[in-house]
């Protein structure tokens, strides 16, 4: 019997977790990679806008970023984190533990680094199979390849949003997106506008008073309240107005400023897919079965678009669902049974409608979504206790005062 052949976007986590089980399960398996290494999100790089092959950069990492989860809960089902290793890990760390884990379960020799790919579409003249073109950077040399059944494992750190403020674009200082945001050392002395109280805006907020004259601190809602330096000025609540050099909040109080740094958050971006593949991004992915499978071509799988999970063994199991349906072990329903799935689970969870915007965001749900996809893909989800594990930390996280290095 000939093997389907699966390609993999991507040699993330998401991806080698797909790669490791493709592999398991017998499956002629090809990742494809863009940059030089594996590691995904955790492999650092100089570079913001395009490396020095002249192709986009889509790293979001900065120096100094530690994960926000204990390593107890960054693991993989069948391979965790050494016990030797600090509770927080650092960019450099995880990455290496990724390389560690491709290595154990060799995984390296499916890996095409340093390709790009260029579209992914449906073979019109083969039904569910789809036509691949990469290019390899080192040279430019294009090459198009036909699969059975794509992965794309992306993941969502690399489009920027930019907020509608009034008057940003008259502002002239500097201005960049964390996604650019490498280090501290441009901000010396400066006074700086950080807007956003997620992960990152909390984080580069605190790096940057460290050196800068005055933070000038924007959230609407933050992530968690931290013991800020004395030169961090707090302003919570709307932006009325960016001026040329200054800022003017809805208090009518205004603040000269030398930069902003917008830890605004990030779009869904998939430009390699042609319109044909039938998903829309942007605020999320549509239309989804479970946030993995392309309703309107189910050979097609999206590993890790949901935030707030269990991150490694969530990938595990969602590659776990689809590569068991494409193997007939699990029945996949139909099409039209999808897409009744996917209206219900909209209308239940947002009955006032949808932005979209919250929409992969799983959290207290954890539980209910792995034992569904466990069910639905003949395979076992993530621990009971791993889940009540991040739901914990994840609130004593969001809740505990502190400086944000002591990472309680």
């Amino acid at each position: 019997m000939t093997k389907l052949r699966v390609a993999i976007i991507g040699a993330g986590s998401a991806g080698l977790a797909s790669a490791k089980y493709a592999k398991e399960m017998g499956l002629e398996c090809v990742v494809y990679e863009q940059w030089s290494e594996i590691g995904g999100l955790w492999v650092y790089t100089d570079y913001t806008d395009f490396d020095e092959y002249g192709y986009p950069v889509l790293s979001a990492m900065y120096q100094g970023l530690t994960t926000n989860l204990p390593k107890n809960l960054m693991g993989f089902s069948d391979f965790p984190i050494p016990d030797d290793k600090n509770r927080y890990l650092t960019h450099n760390e995880l990455k290496l533990f990724l390389h560690s884990y491709a290595d154990h379960f060799q995984l390296k020799p499916l890996i095409k680094l340093n390709t790009f790919v260029n579209y992914i579409k449906p073979d019109e003249n083969n039904n569910n199979k789809w036509i691949i073109e990469t290019e390899y950077k080192l040279n430019g040399e294009t090459t198009v390849n036909i699969f059975d059944a794509v992965m794309i494992c992306t993941g969502h750190h690399h489009t920027p949003k930019i907020p509608d403020i009034p008057g940003i674009n008259s502002f002239k200082g500097t201005i960049i997106h964390s996604r650019m945001y490498r280090s501290a050392n441009n901000y010396k002395g400066k006074v700086v506008l950080v807007i956003g109280g997620g992960a990152s805006g909390v984080d580069i907020a605190d790096q940057v008073s460290a050196v800068a004259k005055n933070v000038v601190f924007n959230f609407k809602k933050v992530i968690r309240q931290i013991d800020y330096r004395n030169n961090v000025i707090v302003k919570e609540g709307n932006i009325a107005k960016i001026n040329e050099l200054s800022v003017t909040f809805s208090d009518k109080s205004t603040i000269y400023i030398d930069s902003i740094i917008l830890c605004t958050g990030y779009y869904y971006n998939y430009s390699f897919l042609d319109k044909s593949c039938g998903i829309t991004d942007g605020n999320f992915v549509q239309p989804l079965y479970k946030h993995v499978i392309n309703i309107n071509n189910p050979t097609m799988a999206f590993i890790g678009v949901t935030i707030y999970v269990c991150p490694f063994v969530t990938f595990e199991l969602q590659a776990r669902f689809f590569i068991n349906c494409l193997l007939g072990i699990a029945k996949l329903c139909s099409q039209e049974e999808m897409r009744k799935d996917y209206k219900l689970d909209l209308q239940i969870r947002f009955p006032n409608g949808c932005n979209g915007r919250e929409y992969h965001k799983i959290h207290d749900r954890q539980l209910e979504y792995s034992s569904e996809l466990a069910r639905l893909g003949n395979t076992f989800g993530v621990s009971k206790e791993l889940i009540e594990s991040y739901i914990k930390n994840y609130k004593i996280f969001t809740s505990v005062r502190g400086s944000f290095k002591d990472k309680y």
